[in-house]
């Protein structure tokens, strides 16, 4: 069942991506709410891509609001690598939320230092206080799972 929620993600990022730098995120219809947050503090986690495994320190804060802003940073640097500015500065972004009005997913549009597009997906694990993060962008690809949680601020 994992390989087929990441197989979800990754051709969704696919489409997501192909609509090119000035295409935006379409918001949710759900119009409630204010503001969607998702927050990982640091932490030491393993990552996962096509050409293997390593570990790296990861942390994400990100607001999103209705209008398809998005605000925050990612980082996410390999064990034993000097740290540096934020590897992404999300740009857009849009929640879905399930009929019970809890959030399925946040996907965001984020900037690389480099200026790559890239689209990170943060999906709440349920009644856990855990994240799986989809990371997708040119010659870019992986997932991990964090501590976090994603909260909605509603009117």
């Amino acid at each position: 069942m994992q390989r087929n929620t990441c197989l979800k993600a990754i051709l969704s990022l696919a489409l997501l991506l192909s609509w090119g730098p000035g295409a935006g995120l379409v918001t949710a219809q759900n119009r409630d709410w204010l503001v969607v947050e998702s927050v990982s503090p640091p932490q030491t986690i393993p990552v996962r891509t096509p050409r293997g495994a390593y570990t790296a320190v990861f942390q994400s804060g990100a607001q999103v609001f209705p209008d398809g802003i998005a605000r925050g940073t990612l980082h996410l640097q390999p064990l034993g690598v000097d740290p540096d500015d934020p590897n992404i500065v999300y740009i857009g972004g849009t929640a879905d939320f399930a009929r019970d009005g809890s959030v399925k997913r946040v996907v965001l549009r984020g900037r690389t230092a480099a200026g790559a597009l890239v689209i990170v997906v943060a999906t709440p694990v349920p009644s856990e206080e855990c994240v799986v993060y989809d990371l997708v962008g040119p010659g870019v690809r992986a997932s991990w799972e964090a501590q976090g949680r994603i909260t909605v601020v509603r009117r």
